[in-house]
């Protein structure tokens, strides 16, 4: 019977993909998980082809094994794994691992070979690295990627100095190392058996290494215990020694998280999930956006889902929101009657559900503090969470009843806050459904049952009938119906949460340290269903038009607006989106146009062949910077971006051709020149210059066409070079036909007659090295603009389903609110809104209409760069070869 987790041959443990990511094999996982001796873990990196593979299959007592060589190895990079029986001590396994060679360029990015060496250390009993030759500088230089693992892993406070690493073990190949350290041999059994460390748990001390690494999480070694077995985190005594007895403040251990990536020389490494404040007063008073923040945001390529709270100071909004990040501390909660939060915070964690989106929470500060005493502050702070989120949580205590509502009356002053349009417009209001967050309403401490008129109802139909309206025209009755009417109006989408009281009083002074267990189950579970509702139903954040909000354009966003208030203007939601427009699409521009730079210099060795290869490399970079440009690009009206891009292209591209064409003339004139040292030499001794002298020389130029062209790697200009050679030479041959003397007339007139033939030919072969090149250019426009037509065919198409899921929203949410005010006896406001409905299913029916995209690309394909001239440019035409493209 074998023993748990026994392998007859290696598999992976995890593998790497071409971006860098590492992914784990769940066989392997399943092997590890099964064993439950005690394992010695032993892993070697080094660099390729220095022999680690064998090394491995001679300590595992096979002579086959790990793949050993690079022509046995599958593609791509991975760790490997052989679980064996130890061979000295049956209550113990041996686990080894075999990592692919690391790469050592001394540029680019090294974040994957130091996340590799992280886990080897952080698992392993023994590390071993493998090298060749000596112990020198330079083998210490391909180390480098060590220097960083603070990056990653965060020690003990206590850490002594052997620290919590593997025993660490040199393997030096093809070298002459003297082995004898004062009359005593070391040997690899010695040094290996005595290391037995790990114990049971190493399938989920690699998972939960693999997942803080891909989650751009540090691995803290000094919580990596409790967390594998699964053990609550410890609280620690926080040590206060500001003055003598001062007391000690419990606190809960807080994570720290830096992201996974390298960070430019002198810029900070930022903590994206701890909280950051991202507006804040100034010492004069206006709002400003914080630096820290913005820095934060822009390295956010990921869509955002922006959650923002709003409501009355000491209402718990911040624990809700750190519920929301997954985390017992977070954003300040406080236990006193002081608002704790100034500003607008911000918190970024990976989204629960999609690891595609990030989650991007703004606790705001409460509204109403006394000690503010400034409304028009709230009214901003309220503004702006409505304008960056896309979802919008209010929160309030007790019941909805009039004073709850009451306080809401900063809805009531977004249009004077925000305009949709720069010139305004009649149906702004309407407008605003477009453009703002979804709704939730959450109501804590709520005490009463849920019941109307001795009917149970859900907290949804309670919010409903909350934010019913009166009938009647008094001053008293408007004031009563303006904020709902704004809620009702101006949000897509309503919902309702209601909270029961978390726990006792006392107790909930010290609530970002309590456990659910120590709350009261009602509580919790209404928690953990506002979250489920947060997190499966909030939207990714859009513009106007559909364009998807990242981390980034979030920041550029919160400046824009931020600015505008400052300079006593009222945002505009419409001059906001052009304006982020000019910023995304100037940054798209250089942002692609040095990518594929990037990747020619990169993928290009001059000369190149022919002019189809350099042009086969110039299309599959073009295509990746062209999708790279369209995927960060939005409301490019007229093209103009798309055209700047495309004749930056054009320019590098032709850069490139004529640079291709240099190397091949400067490369092939060395060539000739090299081959043609006898025939100078020869003509400066006069060696030719003598009876059969001619015939000699015409050997010697044979010989050297031939050698010339059994040279390779000449370029494009190949056939060119050796045609000027060849015209240069004419005159020298006709010389020295009129001084041989051995050669009659006729013998010379024949010979005069081949030479020009054989120039002839040659200059054709040039002729049509040039032609190629220039159909091959030509046919390279043609194929960048069918693409450019098939991406921007693509982005209206995206931009027209956007439109249309605008459109819907606003229709249904038309829909609803007629349905209500004709329940509650409203018919004229009613029969306003049906014209808003018909005018929206007007504008739905002709963007649903099939020639909508065509329209719109006609006009688009003629805004596209004159220099495809392949491509006429008129509306009539472009219509017989949009049939032809597609």
């Amino acid at each position: 019977m074998e023993p748990d987790g026994y392998m007859e041959r290696p598999i992976h443990l995890l593998e790497i993909s071409p971006s860098g990511s590492l992914r784990l094999n769940p066989e392997a996982m399943k092997i590890l998980s099964a064993i439950t001796q005690s394992v010695l873990v032993v892993t070697i990196l080094g660099p390729p082809n220095t022999g680690k593979s064998y090394l491995m299959n001679r300590l595992a007592n096979q002579r086959k094994g790990f793949p050993v060589g690079p022509g046995n190895k599958p593609p791509g990079r991975r760790m490997w794994m052989w679980c064996l029986p130890h061979p000295h001590r049956g209550d113990q396994r041996l686990v080894i691992l075999d990592v692919d060679g690391l790469e050592t360029k001394e540029q680019g990015d090294d974040s994957t070979e130091t996340r590799i060496c992280v886990l080897a250390l952080i698992i392993s009993s023994i590390f071993m690295y493998n090298s060749k030759g000596g112990v020198d500088q330079q083998a210490l230089d391909k180390l480098h990627f060590i220097t960083k693992i603070s990056r990653y892993v965060q020690m003990p406070s206590d850490a002594g100095e052997e620290g919590e690493f593997p025993e660490f073990l040199w393997c030096v190949r093809d070298s002459e190392l003297n082995l004898w350290i004062g009359g005593f041999r070391l040997t690899a059994d010695d040094y290996l058996l005595s290391n037995l460390t790990i114990r049971q748990v190493l399938a989920r001390l690699v998972e939960i290494c693999v997942n803080c690494m891909c989650n751009g999480q540090m691995i803290i070694l000094e919580n990596l215990c409790d967390i594998v077995l699964c053990r609550k985190p410890n609280v620690q005594l926080d040590q206060v020694t500001a003055g003598k007895g001062t007391k000690q403040v419990k606190r809960a251990k807080v994570e720290r998280i830096v992201p996974l990536m390298n960070p430019s020389a002198g810029r900070a490494v930022y903590n994206v999930e701890e909280p950051v404040c991202l507006i804040e007063n100034s010492a004069s008073g206006e709002l400003q956006v914080n630096q820290e923040a913005l820095n934060i945001l822009s390295e956010i390529s990921q869509p955002a889902v922006v959650v923002a709270i709003v409501g009355l100071y000491r209402t718990g909004k911040s624990y809700l929101m750190n519920k929301l990040a997954g985390r017992q501390r977070g954003f300040s909660l406080g236990s006193t009657i002081q608002s704790h939060t100034k500003g607008i915070w911000m918190m970024c964690v990976p989204h629960p559900r999609n690891p595609d989106h990030r989650l991007i929470l703004l606790d705001t500060e409460g509204l109403g503090d006394v000690e503010k005493g400034d409304e028009k502050n709230d009214s901003w702070i309220f503004a702006l969470a409505v304008l960056l989120s896309s979802m919008l949580v209010y929160n309030s205590m007790g019941t909805i009843d009039q004073y709850a509502v009451g306080k809401l009356h900063y809805i009531t002053e977004l249009t004077e806050l925000i305009k949709v349009k720069s010139g305004g417009g009649d149906d702004e209001c309407m407008e605003f459904a477009r453009f703002f967050p979804a709704f939730v309403w959450s109501i804590r401490d709520f005490t009463l049952d849920l019941e109307l008129e001795g009917r149970k109802v859900t907290a949804d139909e309670y919010l409903d009938n909350g934010l019913k309206l009166k009938q009647g025209t008094s001053k008293k009755i408007q004031d009563y119906n303006l904020p709902r009417e704004c809620i009702r109006n101006y949000f897509p989408t309503r919902k309702c949460f209601v909270f029961d009281r978390p726990a006792e009083k006392e107790v909930m002074k010290n609530m970002d340290q309590l456990p659910d267990s120590s709350l009261y189950p009602a509580f919790v579970k209404q928690a953990q269903e506002f979250l489920e509702y947060v997190y499966s139903t909030a939207q990714i954040k859009r513009l106007k038009g559909g364009h998807t909000v990242t981390g980034r354009l979030l920041g550029n966003l919160a400046r824009t607006y931020v600015d505008s208030i400052r300079s006593g203007n009222v945002p505009c939601l419409e001059s906001t989106v052009h304006m982020l427009a000019e910023i995304e699409n100037t940054a798209a521009v250089s942002e692609a146009t040095k990518a594929y730079e990037g990747w020619m210099e990169e993928q290009v060795s001059l000369p190149t062949g022919t002019a189809e290869e350099l042009s086969a490399i110039h299309n599959q970079c073009q295509s990746r910077a062209l999708q790279l440009f369209m995927k960060r690009c939005f409301k490019d009206e007229g093209q103009k971006y798309q055209r700047e891009f495309m004749s930056s292209v054009a320019k590098i591209y032709t850069n490139m051709c004529e640079k291709n064409r240099k190397e091949s003339v400067d490369i092939s004139s060395a060539i000739i020149s090299g081959l043609g040292a006898v025939i100078k030499e020869k003509m400066q001794t006069g060696s030719y210059a003598k009876p059969g002298g001619y015939t000699e020389y015409v050997k010697d130029l044979a010989e050297l066409v031939e050698g010339y062209r059994a040279k390779t790697g000449k370029g494009v200009q190949a056939e060119q070079v050796l045609q000027d050679f060849l015209e240069k030479k004419q005159q020298m041959s006709e010389h020295l036909r009129l001084f041989d003397k051995n050669m009659t007339a006729r013998e010379k007139e024949l010979a005069a007659e081949r030479e020009r033939a054989e120039v002839a030919e040659q200059e054709r072969k040039g002729r049509e090295e040039e032609k190629r090149a220039a159909e091959q250019l030509r046919e390279d426009e043609k194929q960048a603009m069918e693409e450019n037509v098939a991406h921007l065919k693509e982005k209206l198409e995206q931009d027209r389903r956007s439109l249309h899921q605008e459109h819907e929203k606003v229709l249904k949410q038309r829909l609803l609110e007629q349905k209500k005010l004709l329940e509650e006896g409203f018919h004229g406001r009613a029969k306003e809104i049906e014209q808003q409905i018909d005018s929206l299913k007007k504008q739905q029916k002709e963007m649903e209409s099939p020639s909508y995209v065509d329209m719109v690309l006609d006009m688009a394909i003629v805004a596209l760069p004159g220099y495809y001239k392949l491509i006429p440019a008129s509306a009539k035409l472009v219509k017989t070869l949009w049939t032809k493209f597609f």
